[in-house]
């Protein structure tokens, strides 16, 4: 008798060489600068960040200068704001909610200067904030990128996506990426549950992407998954199994990494 169940991998064949293709791009991209040797993989546990008791904007603008340390840009010229009615236009990151709404976005300017902008009620969930300024600054990484994306212009927020887990911040982002939550009214006596999409990358994605990160650096994937939601835990030690079978696109990626550091 013929066992017939075979185990599938967690992204199909055409998504899972997208990610290293791309992944690989951004290694080859910057040696110097903002390289993957330097980045860590930044958790949602004590010590990643601290408060030192702020609140409002000025807890934001704390948090938001830790995450440029992670990302290796706290010497580039940034400018935050929280947003107040319509957010100016740019490019960002969005929760997709029974509609959509911004929260936040992400502009270029002249001498190479970022404004940023946050919605302010993420003040109340620092690791959706956090994710949103490790968003946004991948698009900073992307526009200074010394040669163009490999990926379809189409695809460049996906890309935006990995550049954030590239920096470190895949842990964040597959966390918030979907949030299920429940909510009570008690002033008219309702009650009930609402969910939330974050991002461009779906959850299984951002797992896979995160796990191309451990494996690429050779780190024990230990706290990175118990830092993950429960479900996302487990796609993360299938994305390992699955890198596994691909170790020649690890190894390239590796390669690429250390050509790209000699050349800078």
């Amino acid at each position: 008798m013929i066992w017939p169940f075979t185990r599938r991998p967690l992204l199909d064949e055409e998504t899972a060489s997208w990610h290293l293709e791309n992944f690989e791009w951004l290694v080859s991209s910057y040696a110097s600068s903002q390289s993957l040797s330097a980045a860590t993989l930044v958790l949602p546990k004590p010590n990643y960040f601290q408060t030192d008791g702020k609140k409002g904007h000025a807890l934001a603008e704390h948090l938001f200068a830790q995450v440029k340390a992670y990302c290796q840009i706290e010497e580039w010229p940034t400018e935050l704001r929280p947003q107040s009615g319509t957010p100016q236009p740019g490019r960002g990151l969005f929760e997709v909610q029974q509609n959509r709404s911004v929260l936040g976005t992400y502009q270029g300017h002249p001498a190479n200067h970022i404004r940023i902008t946050y919605a302010p009620h993420l003040l109340k969930n620092p690791q959706s904030l956090i994710a949103t300024f490790a968003h946004e600054i991948g698009h900073a990484i992307i526009d200074r990128a010394p040669k163009p994306p490999v990926c379809a212009h189409d695809e460049v927020e996906f890309l935006t996506d990995l550049a954030a887990i590239y920096m470190g911040f895949g842990v964040f982002l597959a966390n918030t990426a979907f949030q299920f939550t429940q909510w009570r009214d008690d002033a008219l006596g309702t009650q009930g549950w609402q969910s939330s999409r974050t991002g461009y990358l779906p959850e299984t994605d951002l797992v896979f992407a995160t796990a191309i990160f451990i494996r690429v650096k050779q780190l024990d994937p230990t706290e990175a998954r118990s830092s993950l939601k429960p479900h996302l835990g487990s796609q993360l030690d299938r994305a390992l199994r699955d890198l596994d079978a691909r170790e020649p696109d690890i190894a390239r990626i590796r390669a690429a990494e250390t050509a790209a550091a000699k050349a800078g």
